[in-house]
């Protein structure tokens, strides 16, 4: 199963901080980042007045993307 990354770490709760950087890599060829934490994330989405909840567990953080 492939790892999600998100980068807005106020979409994360329960959160662990990684004890070391760890390097990512990214399906495009030559896009790495760097692995800050790893969380939950809850995000709410509205639709037709329904508020609905989606979960995403084990959730990998990175501050940002960038091609070397």
């Amino acid at each position: 199963m492939p790892d999600y990354c998100f980068i807005d770490k106020s979409f994360f709760f329960i959160y662990t901080s990684m004890n070391h950087l760890t390097a990512g890599l990214f399906a495009e060829k030559d896009l790495i980042f760097e692995i800050l934490g790893k969380s939950t994330v809850m995000l709410k989405t509205l639709i037709n007045s329904v508020t609905t909840t989606i979960i995403f567990n084990n959730i990998l953080h990175t501050s940002s993307l960038s091609v070397v």
